[in-house]
């Protein structure tokens, strides 16, 4: 499990503690809100690739190492035809403690010299904050609770993409998250900037492949 941020600062009144909470807050709030319609040529361009004279097995083990680079928090899973990959991760704020778990799932089906690989990205999560004790004094905890949800923006899966295909021969450069991050800022889309945390957030380990 990581530990991913806290805040340090605490003597300003109080604006400190509220703004940990609300990045927090916001946080889960983002995991939580229902993403816009897709198409399905839409769904396929984010999670859906095929790579020609690669193996199956060569694609799981690419994807294996790719998040294991990014983490290595990540325990691995291995049944047929697919890579299940989960991760926890926590963040601690001065009066909130956000927790949750990412659930990766690389699935593969080889056909004429050709894997199409599709890749699926779930998030659970929970948050406990503190609240004052009505009548009382002191504070009580107060906690609220994700469902796994599909993570649909396309940021964290373009960049597996990339790292995919460095690891399998078919890109010369390896993308670091510096530079993923850098390209993606100025889209007018959101879906393309979108919780690229998932492998490039504070709780990850992002090391450069040898």
């Amino acid at each position: 499990m990581r530990i991913a941020w806290r805040a340090s600062k605490i003597e300003t009144g109080g604006v400190v503690k509220r703004i940990a909470l609300i990045g927090v807050m916001t946080a889960v709030a983002a995991c939580a809100s229902t993403p816009p319609p897709m198409s399905r040529s839409d769904w396929e361009d984010i999670h859906v690739r095929q790579y020609e004279g690669v193996t199956a097995r060569e694609v799981q083990d690419a994807a294996e190492k790719v998040l294991r680079l990014a983490d290595h928090d990540f325990s691995f899973q291995y049944p047929d035809g697919r890579l299940i990959a989960s991760r926890n991760w926590t963040v601690f704020a001065v009066i909130a403690i956000t927790g949750g778990k990412d659930h990766w799932t690389v699935e593969t089906s080889e056909s004429n010299g050709v894997t199409r690989v599709t890749t699926t990205i779930t998030r659970e999560s929970s948050t406990t904050t503190a609240a004052p004790v009505v009548g009382g004094s002191g504070v009580a905890p107060v906690v609220g609770s994700t469902p796994g949800a599909l993570i649909t923006q396309g940021a964290p899966y373009q960049l597996f993409w990339e790292r995919l295909e460095y690891t399998i021969g078919k890109r010369d450069v390896w993308t670091t998250c510096d530079q993923f991050k850098g390209r993606i800022k100025d889209s007018t889309r959101a879906r393309d900037r979108g919780q690229i945390d998932a492998l490039c957030g504070i709780t990850a380990d992002d090391v450069y492949p040898q």
